[in-house]
């Protein structure tokens, strides 16, 4: 991953098998889970105060370009 992310300057997308224990409601049709990779360290430190990931939905409707 640490490979994948030092050619990325934006955030990427990584496209996963769901787990049994994901809630349905996160899950397309196809039972994947689309996983935000930040490097922004206000983010970063956003999510390590929570102690636990964000869900959110998309900013932006799938195949359209990012807002």
């Amino acid at each position: 991953m640490e490979t994948l992310l030092s050619h990325h300057k934006r955030p990427l997308t990584v496209i996963y098998r769901a787990q049994k224990n994901i809630p349905k409601i996160l899950l397309q049709d196809n039972y994947k889970v689309a996983i935000r990779i930040v490097q922004e360290t206000v983010i970063a430190k956003t999510i390590e105060m929570f102690g636990y990931p964000i869900v959110s939905t998309s900013a932006n409707i799938s195949d359209e370009p990012i807002p």
